[in-house]
């Protein structure tokens, strides 16, 4: 018990602006579409709740308080796993603590770096996933979805998982699950100036029977409490529904989710990112301004700084990267008129600038940076793109193999992501979810006038140099 409370405690201080904000966004959800599905499979993002009612703090619920008609997560917990015991950084800097986070900080970072895989993994999928050009905003957590397929994988075998750990670009199950854990354990942290949580956690229906061993495994290897009971009891479904809400901090969520009467297994993978800039914008630096997009001219508020700092350019784009409280950064890059993100999303010189920003040429400079203030959302199957990629006989009944938890002839049905990024004055707060459900511009002279006036496309990375978020912003509004 005592593992959950250290586990869960970093929920507090989540900024309640926040939450009253999504509860606006949620207003206008739609319900889920039915499918026909045997196993169901889930990713969300964001921070994860094991026992909601009795261990959450309060401020973390809509409202400030606990509701007591809110569905008991507690009621169907069947197995926790031994969660990793996380300090919380102290601004006392002659205490213990406070020496005891630190030197906990430098092993988290010397220990958990993903190298070359990882970066792999970005580019293809970024690529295969963002690259559509419908005029839509698109968000993408790549570390988010490499959890989540990195925990499908260890449920299936054979050509199955064959064609998963070629998308991840693992030589094996052990190697997949080494970058995930890397990734979990790299980007755990919670030390004043940002709060980066990734958890998961498995949902069994009553329907089938499953490997009870195998899961357990996953459970202990992944960090992940199993919870229990039926597909068709209401409250069940409404039970993970809390949990996803609470698990993105309030920014994602749907009132109306409910399991598929015939779901086996349901798997999450949740990340949930907060953080002030190193710098933040004055308010009274903002300029009114319009953002020239897919939707037409809409009027927004441009946040504006004045910076020393680097200005990179590739073949049709420029980019400046600003920093973020804490380590890592997010990067802005602008593609030249004419060139549309989608163009390069995928391109070597754009995805290697996510990993190394000294990789393509750049100029040592005052940066005027004007950003328009957002908070975008988006939903992507990942189907179509994961098949592009290679990844098919896990959504066939003929062919995916499943057998590591089930003797039964379970498929994936759908696989969506859900994520939302909001930025402002003080800093970046973002959230994602993946459901699987189974039956160069040249050189400036001088000064460099950087202004986002257009489609573009950004990356967050946490202080590890993992890509946490990315995207294309299209348009300010979310229709």
């Amino acid at each position: 018990m005592d593992n959950k409370k250290d586990y869960l405690s970093a929920f507090a201080g989540i900024d309640e602006s926040l939450i009253s904000r999504s509860e606006e966004k949620k207003s206008g959800g739609r319900r889920k579409k039915a499918v026909i599905a045997v196993l169901c499979l889930c990713a969300v993002a964001a921070g994860a709740a094991v026992l909601l009612r009795e261990l959450l703090p309060k401020e973390v619920t809509p409202g400030g308080t606990i509701d007591p008609e809110k569905p008991d997560v507690s009621a169907y917990v069947a197995a926790s796993p031994v969660i990793p015991k996380q300090l919380k950084a102290t601004a006392d800097y002659n205490s213990p603590e406070f020496d005891a986070y630190w030197e906990q900080n430098r092993r988290r970072l010397d220990d958990n770096r993903t190298g070359l895989d990882f970066s792999h993994f970005y580019k293809a999928t970024a690529e295969s996933f963002l690259s559509s050009k419908d005029g839509k905003n698109k968000i993408y957590s790549p570390a988010n979805v490499y959890i989540a397929l990195s925990m499908l994988a260890s449920c299936t075998d054979g050509e199955t998982r064959s064609q998963i750990l070629s998308v991840l670009g693992a030589s094996s199950e052990d190697a997949a699950r080494d970058t995930a854990m890397k990734l979990l354990r790299g980007n755990y942290v919670d030390n004043g100036s940002r709060k980066s949580f990734l958890t998961n956690s498995i949902w069994t229906g009553d329907k089938f029977t499953l490997n009870k061993e195998n899961l357990q495994k996953i459970s202990d290897e992944y960090y992940a409490p199993i919870m229990t009971g039926s597909a068709l009891d209401k409250k069940y479904s409404k039970a993970f529904s809390e949990w996803l809400k609470t698990a993105t901090g309030g920014l994602l969520g749907d009132d109306d989710f409910e399991f598929r009467h015939d779901m086996a297994v349901t798997l999450a993978s949740a990340l949930y990112f907060s953080a002030v800039w190193e710098n933040e914008f004055s308010a009274e630096n903002n300029k009114d301004g319009v953002f020239n997009g897919t939707a037409g001219e809409e009027k927004c508020v441009f946040l504006r700084s004045d910076e020393l700092g680097t200005y990179y350019h590739g073949e049709g784009f420029g980019a400046v990267a600003k920093s973020i409280g804490g380590g890592g950064y997010m990067l802005f890059i602008l593609p030249d008129k004419g060139v549309s993100p989608e163009d390069i999303i995928g391109s070597d010189t754009a995805a290697g600038l996510m990993y190394d920003l000294y990789k393509n040429d750049s100029t040592h400079t005052i940066i005027h940076l004007s950003v328009p203030k957002f908070d975008i959302s988006s939903d992507i199957n990942l189907k179509e793109g994961l098949e592009k990629l290679g990844v098919s006989d896990v959504f066939s009944g003929g062919k995916a193999d499943f057998t590591p938890i089930s003797g039964s002839g379970l498929f994936l049905s759908e696989i969506q992501h859900s994520a939302r990024v909001a930025i402002d004055e003080k800093g970046i707060t973002a959230a994602a979810y993946t459901i699987e459900q189974t039956a160069g511009a040249a050189p400036p002279e001088g000064e460099v006038d950087f202004t986002l006036d257009r489609p573009f496309i950004f990356a967050i990375t946490g202080d590890t140099g993992d890509v946490l978020f990315t995207g294309i912003v299209n348009r300010l509004s979310n229709g």
